[in-house]
């Protein structure tokens, strides 16, 4: 067709000179599962200098589309990544214009301005909880009582298919004038916007963001691939666990055996549990856990706090404890005795000693009674999710500026892929599809590395910088000096297997990404339990922080956060990204400096990863795909064989290349492996070549 002349002359002054921009809408035929980016069915196109908003069939839009971007155009949209997936999608030659677009900042999107808007009013955090949305429809009332209905005219939002092959002047008048009212909506929300946020410099970080929102739509659109197969024995094991210690729990008093909750549960014996977990708590001579309320907290973690502790006794019996509640619902009898006997080395006398001990307690029970909520969610929430295959998590921007992993608000689906429990049996569902492996890496202490350099940038300095950078352990250091050893004998000791440095390291790890954040010395006693599993007291708790702030000198930091917050506006700015958070308390505006920079560096990573895979044909990750994105971790499918190494290899070299523009002077690692399924066990694997061979697991 012969290629129509851009329209108009309205030039918009950006941060890289002027440029000629559009908004533009499409729509599509439906989503489906598998089906994230479904075809094209038109475009709408609206235009800053009074030109009439035009519909374009579908191969006059993406015809108009290329050639926008040939020549230099620049875009906006609301969720923008979507309409650009989708064209992409439908004619795969216009990727590289898209993917060139992203990169040299040509591409605006509305909805992630709107956010970035309300981060630096403080009017973001909690956005879910208190009802607010940041669709088209609810921005454009927000900003000008749009009195649009939110299915679209008559419901033609989820209908355009069916105008497939209709020639538009056909089409029914509601159905044009949706498609209009979206890409007007979106052109007019830009120019307020630009009005709000350009005279304060709120929108520097915008094409980073919108970059971040390109290569994680792509990862959502091409989905995280389960194996039916492990779902269906998850599920098996699941069940029959739930079902065991349902039948002890009863037998217990722990639950209800006549009542069940609305999900068809059995109802516990809150009251009951409670008793028991307060008189373990105080016959130990110890004040219980207790909620927000202040009642006894019969959570999972104070269960198991509560159960029989023989360690101190007989540390044989404990261990025999844990292997008889690992396999007591998998294996019975003498079956059982000889898991126990295997694994303990004990004679059938102690096993009987044991188990009898295990058995009339209902204190020994109280684990289990714990357990019994993570096998529920399970249940309820993580076979739903492995079910999908593949599973299309919704990613989505947090107000430290972190990304978050979701459902999908509309339609439910998708789900949360970041935060699966380390220990979680849900991970080995998620495997490659057949003829591809798991390249995985991710950054060593991201977030250490980010606070490094913020204290660099702002006093030139940082003892922490100092360590990293001479490959020393900080976990360790903190541990040397708290037990008032020479870091070297420390690590002598470690290696050792010495218990005290090994302990005091593993109380090291929580001090050094808690006490950045602002925690009190109190308040870290439970973030320790909570997060790292570590149980610490608030004696030692009070060492650690003194400890931490006299090896790492960050007294100052905290100092500095303290002023910050306490100015007007309370905003806090990034220094490398210009993102602004306002509203901040002190320990918001701890967090944000170090998770959000770490962020800046994972979504530059993740942009440089993704356009290998889609758009370099000379890399080694070209036809590899991002499945999974856990804050500093990235996991991707790369075809099986003998470039699957190579595909790993430069998944570490990018990621430490992008780091090396936000943390240029703090040295960071990002260690390669390949994986046959996700797991926190995987370890790299190099045969004699030193080439990375795939981790398998074994029963």
């Amino acid at each position: 067709m012969v290629q129509p002349s851009l329209p108009g002359n309205r030039l918009l002054p950006g941060e890289k000179g002027c440029m000629k921009l559009a908004a533009f809408d499409v729509e599509t035929h439906p989503i489906a599962a598998g089906r994230q980016a479904p075809p094209v069915v038109c475009g709408a196109w609206a235009f800053l200098d009074g030109t009439p908003t035009t519909i374009l069939p579908r191969e006059a839009h993406l015809d108009w589309l290329g050639h926008w971007l040939r020549e230099g155009g620049a875009v906006c949209g609301h969720y923008i990544a979507f309409d650009l997936a989708t064209s992409c999608a439908t004619r795969p030659e216009l990727t590289r214009l898209v993917w060139d677009a992203y990169a040299t900042d040509r591409v605006f999107d509305t909805m992630l301005r709107e956010k970035l808007l309300d981060i630096a009013r403080g009017e973001y955090k909690g956005w879910k909880k208190r009802g607010i949305r940041y669709d088209l429809l609810s921005v454009s009332r927000r900003h000008f009582d749009n009195p649009r209905n939110d299915k679209g005219e008559a419901g033609w939002r989820l209908r355009y298919h069916e105008l497939e092959g209709v020639p538009i002047a056909q089409w029914p008048e509601d159905a044009r004038r949706y498609v209009i009212a979206d890409a007007e909506d979106a052109r007019a929300v830009f120019m307020l916007q630009e009005q709000i946020g350009r005279p304060r410099n709120l929108f520097l970080d915008q094409f980073r963001r919108s970059r971040a929102s390109w290569w994680q739509t792509l990862t959502s659109t091409w989905g995280f691939h389960t194996d039916a197969e492990k779902v269906a024995a998850l599920e098996r094991e699941t069940r029959a666990e739930h079902a065991s210690i349902e039948r002890e729990a009863i037998a217990a008093g722990l639950l209800h055996a006549d009542k069940f909750t609305p999900a068809g549960v059995r109802s516990r014996d809150v009251k009951r549990a409670a008793a028991l977990i307060e008189a373990a708590f105080l016959a130990a001579g110890k004040e219980p856990p207790r909620t927000a309320a202040g009642k006894v907290s019969t959570s999972a973690d104070a269960c198991i706090r509560a159960a029989p502790r023989l360690e101190n006794e007989e540390p044989r019996a404990f261990k025999a404890f844990s292997e008889w509640r690992k396999w007591r619902h998998r294996v019975q009898g003498s079956a059982l005795n000889e898991k126990i006997r295997k694994r303990v080395e004990a004679t059938d006398a102690e096993i009987a000693v044991w188990s009898s001990f295990f058995r009339w307690q209902d204190r020994a029970l109280l684990p289990d009674y714990g357990r019994l909520g993570e096998l529920s969610s399970t249940l309820s929430k993580d076979l739903p999710l492995l079910r999908q295959n593949p599973v299309h998590t919704r990613y989505d921007l947090a107000v430290t500026g972190r990304s978050t992993s979701s459902a999908d608000e509309d339609d439910g689906t998708g789900g949360n892929t970041q935060n699966m429990g380390r220990d979680s049996p849900a991970r080995a569902c998620f495997t490659p599809r057949p003829g591809f492996v798991f390249a995985r890496a991710d950054f060593g202490k991201l977030e250490l590395c980010t606070l490094a350099q913020y204290e660099i940038d702002t006093w030139g300095d940082s003892a922490l910088a100092d360590a990293l950078n001479a490959g020393l352990d900080p976990h360790l250091m903190v541990a040397a000096d708290i037990c008032g050893v020479p870091y070297e004998e420390a690590l002598r000791r470690l290696k050792a297997g010495d218990q005290e440095i090994i302990q005091m390291r593993e109380a090291a790890k929580p001090a050094n990404f808690g006490f950045p954040g602002g925690l009190g010395a109190d308040s870290f006693v439970e973030y320790a339990r909570t997060s790292y599993g570590v149980l610490v007291s608030s004696e030692l708790a009070h060492r650690l922080k003194k400890q931490w702030r006299d090896t790492w000198r960050l007294q100052r930091y905290l100092n500095h956060m303290g002023r910050l917050v306490e100015a007007p506006g309370r905003e806090v700015i990034l220094p490398r990204s210009g993102r602004v958070r306002g509203g901040c308390g002190y320990t918001d505006g701890c967090n944000t400096i170090f998770q959000g920079s770490g962020s800046d560096v994972a979504n530059a990573a993740g942009f440089l990863i993704s356009r290998a895979c889609y758009a370099d044909p000379s890399s080694p990750l070209y036809g590899s795909r991002i499945v999974n994105f856990v804050h500093d971790e990235f996991i991707v499918e790369t075809p099986e064989g003998p470039g699957a190494a190579a595909a790993a290899e430069e998944l570490s070299r990018l990621m430490v290349a992008a780091a090396a523009d936000w943390i240029p002077n703090v040295k960071i690692e990002a260690e390669p492996l390949l994986m046959a399924s996700w797991s926190k066990k995987a370890k790299p694997i190099r045969d004699a070549q030193g080439v990375l061979q795939v981790w398998r697991e074994t029963a």
